[in-house]
């Protein structure tokens, strides 16, 4: 038994000696390069970042099996109440920035872009952002020509705003730019943030519930 786990010690020595070696050879001739190329070392090394490889953030399969269920609960109920609760507005509720937001909060719940507080606001600012843009789009004649340049302002303008207030929620871009390039959002106007905040609670109370089921994860790290 000793000798089997000496074995399995001094394979993993060899591996970690492996590794060490592979990662000093590639910086020194990454740094090779650089002096040959005459680039700045400091700007460039940036690039390579921290290490080789990153951490292992594959969740366990049986957590995985709640973050799974957790996006079908979150999308079936939002995808329910547009069949029967908003179809009159001729709005799509169940949109692509749910969707991204459910892969974000429930695959990567220690996540600080996936707290509640981004979450939530996050969508909102960015809602409230693009549908202020796409009123004023609607007062310039021949607004059509120019919708793609309210498209980039409204998501520039909206990352600034999430940066500030530090809402950051990557999925939320997809709020903003939906809200300028969909037509049938002036007709719904400021209903459209309505729709918004909706949804997004949902997202996070489906989050609390099932994220908090396995004993090795909390959701979430932080309400504020």
């Amino acid at each position: 038994m000793e000798n089997n786990n000496d074995k399995d010690n001094n394979e993993m020595n060899c591996l970690s000696q492996v590794k060490i070696a592979i990662k000093k050879e590639f910086e020194i001739k990454t740094e090779e390069k650089e002096v040959e190329l005459g680039f700045d070392r400091k700007f460039f090394k940036k690039m390579l970042g921290v290490s080789l490889s990153g951490p292992a953030r594959v969740p366990h399969p049986y957590n995985a099996w709640f973050s799974i269920a957790a996006g079908f609960t979150a999308l079936f109920i939002i995808s329910i109440i547009e069949e029967y609760g908003f179809k009159k507005y001729n709005f799509p509720f169940f949109y692509a920035g749910f969707a991204s937001s459910t892969i974000l909060v429930y695959s990567g719940p220690t996540s600080p872009f996936a707290q509640p507080r981004n979450l939530v606001f996050g969508h909102f600012l960015s809602a409230l952002i693009g549908v202020i843009i796409r009123t004023i789009l609607e007062t310039i004649p021949h607004y059509q020509k120019i919708v793609w340049l309210g498209g980039v302002i409204a998501v520039v303008l909206a990352t600034f705003v999430m940066m500030y207030t530090k809402t950051i929620h990557p999925p939320a871009g997809g709020t903003v730019l939906t809200a300028v390039l969909t037509k049938s959002v002036i007709d719904i106007g400021f209903i459209y943030l309505a729709f918004v905040l909706i949804g997004t609670l949902i997202i996070l109370l489906v989050g609390l519930v099932f994220l908090n089921i396995p004993k090795t994860t909390r959701y979430p790290q932080f309400w504020i």
